[in-house]
């Protein structure tokens, strides 16, 4: 049974708590308030429902149309379909060997070691001589998503 099919306002106390601990206190809300917090709570569970159900969509669309490109509903709507890439280095040590020099200027510190541009070039380029070495430190996250703006009418 959810929050929703048990919450009768009629019935409900709903309360205004202020401070913590020994210093709380809790005041009844007045129906205004009861009504606006039993709404919002209302708006936030279709919200949460909506994106669930929108993320299925989002993941069926990419299933038919793929990565890069943009499906039209002239003068309504575009779902624009993109992929990234997030490249993690699991292993510092072991690429702050196989890069010696190089590894400051190709990595950046942000309390975990962080790929640049070039290493990212050197991980997709497999006839550099540091690739094989260098991805042996690197994991490559992928993730999907789908943009959705509204289309100006024809």
């Amino acid at each position: 049974m959810t929050a929703q099919a048990i919450f009768d306002p009629s019935k409900a106390e709903v309360v205004v708590i202020t401070g913590k601990g020994k210093n709380q206190t809790e005041k009844r809300a007045g129906s205004k308030l009861v009504g606006l917090t039993k709404n919002g709570w209302d708006l936030k569970v279709q919200i949460e429902n909506l994106q669930t159900k929108l993320k299925e969509v989002n993941e069926q669309i990419i299933d038919i149309a793929g990565v890069g490109v943009s499906v039209v509903i002239k003068g309504v709507s575009r779902a624009s379909t993109s992929e990234t890439a997030r490249y993690n280095i699991t292993d510092a040590d072991s690429l702050k060997e196989a890069l010696g020099e190089r590894f400051d200027d190709l990595t950046s510190v942000d309390i975990k070691h962080k790929t640049t541009p070039k290493l990212k070039e050197i991980c997709n380029t497999p006839e550099h001589e540091l690739c094989d070495s260098v991805r042996a430190c690197v994991s490559v996250d992928y993730s999907t998503s789908v943009r959705w703006t509204a289309e100006k009418p024809a």
